[in-house]
């Protein structure tokens, strides 16, 4: 439970990483075709890490089947090559 939770019921907890499953099945709930996109660096020079969200989505694409779009690697090798 989420300290959001107990004091205001009706928010959105801020870490819940379902959000893209939800959205997921939202959309194919409503029959649409989902791709699904990482996130783009916007300083590739200043990036040391691995961001999640990238992993995240990738993780979420391959559960569901879905094709899947790395803006992140593809910005990256744009910008070293």
């Amino acid at each position: 439970m989420f300290i959001s939770e107990v004091f205001y019921p009706r928010l959105i907890p801020l870490f819940d990483f379902r959000y893209l499953q939800d959205a997921v099945d939202l959309m194919q709930s409503r029959h649409a075709h989902v791709i699904i996109a990482s996130q783009t660096p916007d300083n590739p020079y200043a990036i040391f890490t691995y961001p999640v969200y990238v992993q995240y989505a990738a993780d979420i694409a391959n559960a569901n089947r879905l094709p899947f779009i790395d803006h992140f690697h593809l910005l990256l090798a744009t910008y070293y090559s």
